[in-house]
């Protein structure tokens, strides 16, 4: 039975040297950060997660499965590569 391939976009990070937030709500001609990517990775992946850590809710819209970080403490990117592995 094929799983098929599994795209994780890593969203998380506390945004300080752009004045907090979440980066990839910001829009980038006339698309979120986000959008932008989901529609180059779309095609090349079965499925997409986002790892992104605090209130999944505020990424309800996008319909993507939210994984936080497993690691109590941040870590960096390397939290979002291991949510992705797990």
């Amino acid at each position: 039975m094929r799983k098929g391939i599994v795209g994780v976009i890593l969203a998380g990070g506390t945004a300080r040297r752009m004045g907090g937030g979440d980066k990839g709500m910001l829009r980038l001609n006339g698309k979120t950060v986000i959008e932008a990517v989901l529609d180059r990775l779309s095609p090349q992946v079965d499925r997409i997660a986002l790892n992104a850590n605090g209130d999944p809710n505020r990424f309800a819209a996008l319909g993507l499965e939210v994984i936080a970080d497993p690691v109590p403490e941040p870590i960096g990117p390397l939290g979002g590569v291991l949510a992705a592995l797990q």
